[in-house]
């Protein structure tokens, strides 16, 4: 006979008992430190990196470097999880396919968010904006740390009971 435990799983990384959200943790200082420096990075990134600025060769390398990463992702991730499992891994087409396909979104989906961002600097500029990589740097780190915030509040605490 299996037993269960009516105990939810702590996934906070504490030793609480599963009724804290561990907000007050280290590992949660750390998230949180963790999530600033991302915001930060993504602002000064955007306020001092304008890429349709540099060279058509330098932008689709670096298209081309998402995609080609996000390829090798797939296919390591795909090959790991066949591992895992009773069943063989999956065939060798379907994961080729499935590379293809994601590092090919990928590489366009970066190309749209440049063509959006050079939209948006257009926008503000046309509009009198002084400064608007400075303004889009701002936006992009409040943005970025909202969907922290947001993500950890999904993730929630882990209840009790």
């Amino acid at each position: 006979m299996e037993t269960t435990s009516s105990t939810p799983r702590d996934t906070s990384g504490g030793t609480s008992g599963g009724t804290s959200s561990g907000a007050g943790t280290p590992e949660a200082a750390r998230g949180w430190a963790s999530d600033l420096a991302t915001a930060a990075a993504t602002g000064v990134v955007t306020t001092f990196l304008p890429m349709h600025r540099w060279s058509r060769r330098a932008q689709w390398s670096l298209h081309g470097g998402f995609g080609a990463l996000a390829s090798a992702a797939t296919v390591l991730g795909l090959r790991i999880h066949g591992r895992d499992e009773d069943d063989a891994p999956p065939p060798v087409a379907t994961v080729a396919a499935l590379a293809l396909g994601v590092g090919a979104v990928t590489a366009l989906v970066s190309r749209g968010g440049q063509g959006l961002d050079t939209w948006a600097e257009h926008g503000l500029t046309a509009r009198g904006v002084r400064r608007p990589r400075l303004w889009m740097g701002a936006a992009a780190a409040t943005l970025s740390l909202a969907m922290s915030v947001v993500e950890r509040r999904l993730d929630g605490p882990v209840a009790s009971g």
